[in-house]
């Protein structure tokens, strides 16, 4: 069996994660992250002989339209339909 995580892999992990975790707990999620790792290690056995690497798994793409440079509204246009005239809209305030 691969070498696991051991109790100060799991304090390493949790400084780097800037998280305090109690003494008592350190066992427990010990385990569970060995678990994780020997979940994942079965995907070792499965056969891949015959499937190149896949970077994505549809076979959809995008279709993107051309651009096209036209004439767009002035300022002055834009600006008939807001509340200030300063050149700017303004809007009701989204925060509390």
């Amino acid at each position: 069996m691969k070498k696991g995580i051991n109790k100060s892999d799991v304090e390493k992990i949790a400084s780097l994660a800037k998280i305090n975790i109690e003494d008592k707990k350190l066992d427990k999620l010990k385990t569970q992250l060995n678990d994780i790792l020997e979940y994942f290690s079965k995907l070792d056995e499965v056969d891949t002989e015959d499937y190149g690497p896949k970077f994505d798994i549809s076979e959809l793409s995008n279709v993107f339209r051309k651009d096209r440079i036209k004439e767009s509204l002035t300022i002055d246009e834009v600006m008939e339909g807001g509340k200030n005239k300063d050149n700017y809209f303004k809007s009701p305030r989204v925060e509390k």
